[in-house]
């Protein structure tokens, strides 16, 4: 089988909960600077805000233009968020828990996410992760098959999600075995995994379906897996103490 283009793009690595948790805690401790984006705004603006705090369920943030905001119209709105922490992005989905008003002061609470997604270091909003990122998977047992050329969107320890083509998604099924052979920015090396397709949902254009694959588990992985983790995670210690 041949290797994958070394050349990456952009994609977003999927946080564990440790990590994520550490990361809003020091997100809110700095004071982080944060962008809501609710999908109700028809001319695409995202709100451009603060962290003030926190609840037990939300994060509370302040915006910079309460006008633009129009706050209370935006109470159960479905957003997507961008925490902007000292360089990087961290990128999660939410909704607006409530509104706060106190005289001329207008705060936001939105709800906390139990996963962040960081961009890895090419700078691209979330929505424009037009990537080619390549990723490669064959059916188990064809082998002697071309693979299936998708693109990555996201990826974790535990899996990953890619693009591909309604043709090319057709010839493996929900549950399917697989490997999947890919790689990831600022490493040398190509990965090679045994995975199943764990869904498969269209994607946000005709003719394009998303495939959501697990990694197998077993002794046999775990060398691989530890080599992604130190490669999805070494620039992130710094902020996540580890």
């Amino acid at each position: 089988m041949s290797s994958p283009p070394t050349n990456t793009s952009a994609y977003a690595i999927e946080l564990d909960e440790q990590r994520s948790r550490q990361l809003l805690e020091h997100a809110i401790h700095d004071g982080a600077e944060i962008s809501v984006l609710p999908h109700t705004r028809v001319d695409g603006l995202p709100v451009h805000a603060v962290i003030t705090g926190c609840s037990d369920e939300g994060l509370l943030i302040r915006p910079q233009d309460v006008t633009a905001a129009d706050p209370v119209s935006l109470v159960s709105v479905y957003c997507e968020a961008t925490i902007h922490l000292e360089g990087a992005r961290f990128l999660f989905s939410t909704n607006i828990i409530d509104v706060y008003e106190e005289g001329d002061d207008v705060r936001l609470e939105i709800a906390k996410p139990a996963h962040l997604h960081v961009l890895q270091r090419r700078r691209y909003q979330r929505r424009d992760l037009h990537s080619k990122t390549p990723v490669r998977i064959t059916p188990t047992g064809c082998e002697d098959r071309p693979a299936l050329e998708a693109t990555l969107l996201n990826i974790s320890t535990g899996g990953l999600a890619c693009r591909t083509d309604q043709s090319s998604a057709e010839t493996c099924g929900t549950e399917c075995p697989v490997n999947v052979e890919f790689t990831v920015a600022d490493c040398a090396e190509t990965f090679h995994m045994p995975a199943q397709i764990r869904s498969k949902i269209p994607g946000a254009s005709t003719g394009q379906v998303i495939l959501s694959l697990e990694f197998a588990s077993g002794t046999e992985t775990e060398a691989q897996r530890e080599k992604l983790a130190d490669a999805l995670y070494s620039n992130l210690v710094g902020l996540t103490g580890g």
